[in-house]
């Protein structure tokens, strides 16, 4: 009997026998076509069971889901905390709602996690225009256009210690800065030797009390506190026109302490619905 003659007698014995039916989470059927696995979900009333990932930016939203699902749960959901991740690098958080589940026997296992939530916070206006500014060289005018946009963000310093500068005051000094170079040149004449020195004095001078720090206070992410992100202020006098520009101090520490407002944020909003861990996962 040769290979043909099986392979048929196999098929014709699978197709007086009907479909089999495969025990799997989802309704599977081994059809008379070299066992090829069908879903029959679309065929069916309702889908074989719950997915679908719920995206937000907001913290408020992603709570109130995470609540509710908690609240609510399937029919296979296991008892307890739902399983949250923190990605404080990246601000973004996701909850896993069937990471594990109960079998028919109540018994604990893993589930397919294919129901989750995923928050990833925007930047406000103002804590990106913060940031677009920062280390940039600008010339008076985009300065003095910047400051006068995100005024009611602003507050000017006259020096380290913290004296105010009323900021219209400040804006004028900008507006009114100048650049003076002043050279001072001494010779010096002895036997078998002269030696000639110059030195150059470049001194920015503005009409008014030019700030040297700049405080921004603004909300970084919506659902967070306010923060002060302190600006230096630099002149710089090496081109034919003075340029200006605003350094972050220490922006490092800032960012961490941002992070560290969302996870408490984040811990607050969602209470005992879901344990969260720092990091990522990827089911």
């Amino acid at each position: 009997m040769d290979a043909q003659a099986i392979s048929l007698i196999q098929k014709t014995a699978v197709d007086a026998e009907g479909q089999r039916s495969i025990d799997s989470h989802k309704p599977v059927a081994v059809l008379p076509n070299d066992y090829t696995l069908h879903d029959l979900e679309p065929y069916q009333l309702h889908r074989a069971q719950f997915r679908g990932v719920f995206a937000t930016s907001s913290l408020e939203a992603f709570a109130s889901y995470t609540k509710h699902q908690r609240a609510n749960p399937g029919p296979h959901q296991a008892d307890g905390a739902l399983a949250g991740f923190v990605d404080v690098d990246s601000m973004s958080a996701r909850v896993i709602f069937d990471l594990l589940v109960k079998d028919d026997d109540d018994v604990i296992q893993p589930g397919h996690a294919l129901h989750s939530a995923v928050l990833a916070l925007k930047k406000t206006a103002e804590h990106a225009a913060v940031l677009q500014v920062n280390g940039r060289q600008l010339k008076q005018v985009d300065l003095i256009e910047w400051l006068e946009d995100w005024q009611p963000n602003i507050a000017a310093l006259a020096d380290e210690a913290g004296a105010a500068v009323h900021l219209p005051s400040a804006i004028a000094a900008i507006r009114r800065l100048e650049i003076s170079t002043k050279t001072n040149t001494s010779h010096t004449t002895e036997a078998l030797r002269a030696e000639r020195t110059a030195l150059e004095q470049v001194e920015a001078r503005g009409a008014g009390q030019l700030p040297t720090r700049i405080v921004f206070r603004c909300v970084p992410y919506p659902g967070l506190p306010a923060r002060d992100f302190p600006l230096r202020v630099a002149v710089i006098t090496s081109h034919e026109k003075p340029m200006l520009s605003l350094r972050i101090v220490n922006p490092e520490a800032i960012a961490e302490a941002i992070a560290e407002d969302f996870r408490k944020a984040l811990s607050e909003g969602i209470g005992e619905a879901a344990t969260l861990t720092l990091g990522t996962f990827k089911p």
